[in-house]
């Protein structure tokens, strides 16, 4: 999966180690506020999410946005972590993660390869910083 920052770049890391890293990040203090729904549909294959109600899920990653405050608060509590020797065992992007964290907000895509920069900062971006305070 990738996560994208505001300017167009990504940390690409796998679903799994999304997954343990917010377990992770939980366990360090980080009490996760939800996400906001995609702004377009970005796979083809998936029904349209403005169709159906958002659960605000962090996983699978479909589009949607971690806010600011909430990518900010999960960098924080993955820097706590860091000095876990678990967390330097799961994954060699942790620090690239936290630094994209830590400037929020990020959106959540799926795939490996990251789209071209000016693709990502059109309109999703502008989504999500008019969304940044809520929803």
């Amino acid at each position: 999966m990738l996560i994208y920052r505001s300017d167009g770049s990504a940390v690409a890391i796998t679903a799994g180690e999304w997954l343990e890293y917010l377990d992770l990040a939980r366990q360090h203090g980080w009490m996760p506020t939800g996400t906001s729904r995609p702004a377009v549909t970005l796979d083809v294959d998936r029904e349209p999410q403005q169709d159906r109600d958002w659960s605000a899920a962090y996983a699978p990653a479909c589009g949607q946005v971690v806010r600011r405050e909430d990518a900010r608060q999960l960098s924080i509590a993955l820097e706590r972590a860091e000095k876990n020797p678990k967390a330097n065992r799961m994954c060699r992007s942790l620090s690239s993660l936290i630094h994209a964290l830590s400037s929020g907000p990020v959106l959540l895509g799926d795939g490996d390869e990251p789209l071209r920069r000016e693709t990502v900062a059109s309109p999703t971006y502008e989504y999500a910083n008019q969304t940044q305070s809520g929803d």
